[in-house]
């Protein structure tokens, strides 16, 4: 930033060190991103009448955002399935799933090809997931199943 010599170098670098902390002030501190908003500091630049606000972080949702695994060509998933896990979303397809997936949320979740034999969804979101060529938990096929693995969990 070029200074002007006609800005007294008195004035820049409190203004530096306002804007600064500032910042530090807003994106490390208090209660952290999801915390409540907070007013937008302003920093004087130049002569005292002009002001510019500085840049803050805004309140951020608290619903974690889907973790989606990965799938290998075997079709192992990394990270393996768990209780609660959200992969609402997540392309599976070709995946083998036999773990316990209670309360999980797999909402919108592409199962195509996947096998789930032997998998718990007892409590899982299981709304908008695709079923196609999938292997149910109780081992019948999705397309058999009138292209649904609902009632065969």
């Amino acid at each position: 930033m070029a200074v002007s010599s006609t800005v007294p170098k008195k004035l820049i670098l409190p203004a530096i060190a306002t804007l600064f902390l500032g910042w530090a002030a807003t994106a490390c501190g208090g209660t952290g991103a999801a915390g409540p908003a907070r007013s937008v500091p302003k920093v004087t630049v130049g002569p005292a009448t002009t002001t510019q606000p500085v840049a803050t972080t805004q309140p951020v949702a608290t619903t974690q955002p889907a973790q989606c695994p990965s799938v290998d060509f075997n079709g192992n998933v990394t990270p393996p399935p768990s209780t609660g896990v959200n992969w609402s979303g997540c392309s599976l397809t070709f995946a083998t799933i036999n773990g316990d997936l209670t309360n999980a949320n797999l909402s919108g979740a592409d199962l195509t090809n996947a096998n789930l034999y032997g998998a718990n969804f007892t409590g899982a979101n299981l709304s908008g997931v695709t079923w196609s060529h999938t292997i149910c938990p109780d081992n019948t096929a999705s397309d058999d199943d009138g292209g649904t693995c609902a009632g065969h969990l």
